[in-house]
């Protein structure tokens, strides 16, 4: 499971590497306000697993989850994405975008967190 996590994440960044302007990334006020406004709870934390100071949001409705990770070091992403391997069973999109980490479980959550990581128009 670590290794199509990691796969996935080397996979996305090429495929970004070349038009992360197309990209978006909400910050963290606007974030939690669009999951909030969506009846999500909405918990914020500075950790991940033994991963400190990094800025990690989780929002759950039920059985669909958004986790997502910013400031993260380019060390720590392959971690990330282990942790959300071993811990989430059930993924509609996941991966890295620079130093933000995102796991969707579904696509209602994805498309309410308002990120915009598809590179179509």
């Amino acid at each position: 499971m670590k290794k199509i996590w990691l796969i996935l994440c080397i996979i996305t960044v090429f495929i970004f590497s070349g038009c992360l302007s197309k990209t978006h990334i909400p910050n963290q006020k606007k974030l939690i306000s669009y999951m909030e406004d969506a009846g999500y709870t909405v918990d914020k934390y500075s950790n991940i697993g033994d991963i400190n100071d990094i800025t990690r949001i989780v929002a759950v409705k039920g059985d669909s989850i958004l986790d997502v990770c910013y400031n993260v070091k380019d060390e720590d992403i392959d971690t990330v994405l282990d942790f959300y391997g071993d811990n989430y069973k059930k993924a509609y999109i996941g991966g890295c975008i620079g130093d933000f980490v995102y796991y969707a479980s579904d696509e209602t959550v994805w498309e309410i967190s308002k990120i915009d990581a598809d590179i179509e128009n």
